[in-house]
């Protein structure tokens, strides 16, 4: 299976600046990026756009 990227950050105060940078490679490689921004971890993960959109 090919590497894939998932993003997710709290608030619109923070960002996944951190993330991106630890994962510079496989961005650079051009692995699939899914992003949740500004999601609360009380929302489950089956209920943000971003991780429903993974390949399964």
């Amino acid at each position: 299976m090919a590497d894939l990227v998932y993003l997710r950050h709290s608030t619109d105060k923070q960002t996944d600046a951190r993330q991106r940078h630890a994962l510079t490679a496989l961005l650079a490689a051009g692995a699939p990026v899914y992003e949740d921004p500004a999601t609360s971890s009380r929302q489950l993960s089956l209920d943000r756009a971003g991780f429903t959109t993974l390949p399964h």
